[in-house]
């Protein structure tokens, strides 16, 4: 009689006597493994046993249903939106009046057909002289020139205008808005230089210097 160890494959010659001796269970001397001899008994030694059946577990790729991507992608775009509302919310102001962050929100808002706000960055509007006439009894004028750096056109600052005496002790301030000296919604242009006057009348104490802040 033979048997067939069912982890090896390998077929063993055994008699009744070993059988009754061991109860049914034999030792692979191929793999050393035990196992039940009168499960897989045959008379021939080369009777094929078929071999215990394996399941084939087969992963199947998981595709999400269009539902499922059509949710992910409204999601995805909450949250960006919510995530922009943040940063314009907090930074708003200072990206706006990023020189390299303007072109591209200046190309985003005309895809999306809206208006910025006026670009409005001081540091970057220079005051480059200024002249004081004293020849009107009544009046002092200031000529002035201011000049716009930026790459973008920007509304005219105002103006601080402060008047010291001799001992450098200042007795006299003005600030002039935009509409003393412009119309309101005027812009210098980018890059430009520009020439403006400013008109007071003669203060009583004298004159020792006069300063202009922009504001």
């Amino acid at each position: 009689m033979y048997t067939r160890c069912p982890e090896c494959r390998q077929q063993t010659h055994v008699n009744a006597q070993q059988l009754r001796h061991s109860h049914g269970m034999l030792h692979c001397k191929n793999c050393g493994v035990l196992f039940d001899a009168l499960a897989l008994i045959s008379d021939h030694a080369e009777d094929d046993i078929a071999p215990p059946e394996h399941t084939v577990l087969t992963a199947e790729t998981s595709r999400p249903s269009k539902k499922n991507t059509v949710l992910w992608s409204i999601g995805l775009v909450s949250t960006l939106l919510l995530l922009l509302g943040q940063i314009i919310y907090f930074e708003g102001n200072t990206l706006l009046h990023n020189p390299q962050l303007r072109p591209w929100l200046e190309k985003a808002c005309f895809t999306l057909n809206c208006t910025l706000p006026p670009y409005r960055n001081l540091k970057q509007i220079r005051l480059l002289n200024t002249v004081i006439d004293t020849q009107n009894a009544h009046e002092i004028t200031f000529t002035i020139i201011l000049s716009n750096q930026a790459d973008f056109p920007q509304q005219y600052p105002a103006l601080k205008l402060t008047l010291v005496d001799y001992l450098g002790r200042p007795f006299a301030e003005r600030v002039f808005s935009v509409d003393n000296y412009r119309p309101p919604s005027a812009r210098m242009a980018a890059n430009q230089t520009v020439e403006i006057e400013l008109t007071i009348i003669s203060p009583t104490e004298k004159i020792g210097g006069y300063s202009f802040n922009i504001l």
